[in-house]
């Protein structure tokens, strides 16, 4: 079975197993060392599947929608409606998760694996155009008719206390600039030091993002490889659309391209880089776009010789 298949089907499992802890109000979090996480804020409970937390749930089903969404568009002929159920569990899931980075995520996956091609900017544009209308569209509805949706969307409290929490991890950075404050120190160092505030609002004691957290417990030291890891697999979604000859090469960058801004907007609001099985999946991806750039790397510098 196709890697991108393997994750297309993962992640419509985990959809539905999301979706049954929504209607039949069972949890599986305390079984995997969390807790059922009720939101008082949105008076609902955030769905985590089979994981400790629902943070790992959602990254987990951008990730395998952007593979569900290149599964689609490279089967040429086929069956589609198991791709678009399953696209459609993956989407259930994620809006019960109830995280607007991975709302944002998903939009992002939609836009790359549909609009991103070589050299078709106007493509690019008009499916952000379509997407961008279409959910602004369901959020309108979403907004009149639940209540949940209409507190997290309208929610600015969370958005400030985040803000504060960032300039309280720059000012540990800037305790430490060279190795930071101790890896899983931060809970520690801040428990002794007072919150910031910022418009009224106080900081929280977990850093709410990969990059403050990276930047605060190990400097400059681990912060640098991790941007340069990052502009690392840009590099390689950006190498793959320039050698991409086929359409279905085109679709796997754009879809590699979704993907890889989903998980940076979630890490650039969420904690996400200790939880393994979302880095997981994403590596699976990023695996099968290295795979078919090595291919096509191989093909092009024996082609002189031929």
């Amino acid at each position: 079975m196709a890697p991108n298949a393997s994750l297309m089907i993962a992640g419509g499992l985990l959809g539905a197993l999301g979706l049954a802890e929504r209607v039949m109000g069972f949890e599986l979090a305390s079984l995997a060392g969390g807790e059922r996480r009720y939101d008082e804020v949105i008076g609902a409970t955030r769905i985590s599947g089979p994981y400790s937390v629902p943070e790992t749930y959602a990254l987990t089903l951008v990730i395998c929608l952007a593979a569900t969404l290149y599964w689609l568009q490279s089967r040429g002929r086929g069956p589609y409606i198991w791709g678009l159920l399953i696209a459609g569990l993956e989407v259930g899931g994620i809006a019960f998760s109830y995280f607007r980075a991975a709302w944002i995520a998903a939009l992002l996956v939609a836009i790359g694996s549909i609009g991103i091609r070589p050299r078709r900017f106007r493509r690019t544009l008009a499916v952000t155009v379509v997407v961008g209308s279409l959910a602004f569209a369901a959020t309108t509805q979403l907004e009149h008719h639940n209540r949940a949706f209409e507190a997290r969307t309208n929610n600015t409290y969370n958005i400030y206390g985040r803000l504060a929490t960032y300039d309280q991890g720059i000012q540990f950075f800037k305790s430490a600039p060279f190795v930071g404050v101790g890896v899983d120190q931060y809970s520690t160092v801040v428990a002794e030091h007072p919150p910031a505030v910022y418009h009224g609002v106080r900081s929280v004691t977990s850093p709410h993002s990969s990059f403050i957290a990276v930047l605060a417990e190990q400097g400059l030291f681990g912060f640098v490889p991790l941007v340069i890891l990052s502009g690392g697999i840009w590099l390689v979604i950006r190498r793959l659309r320039r050698v991409a000859s086929t359409s279905e090469e085109g679709v796997l960058a754009g879809s590699m391209a979704g993907a890889a801004a989903g998980y940076l907007i979630m890490s650039l609001t969420l904690t996400m880089l200790p939880y393994e099985p979302s880095n997981a999946f994403f590596a699976a991806l990023l695996g099968v776009t290295v795979g078919r750039l090595d291919i096509r790397s191989a093909e092009t510098r024996m082609a002189p010789a031929e």
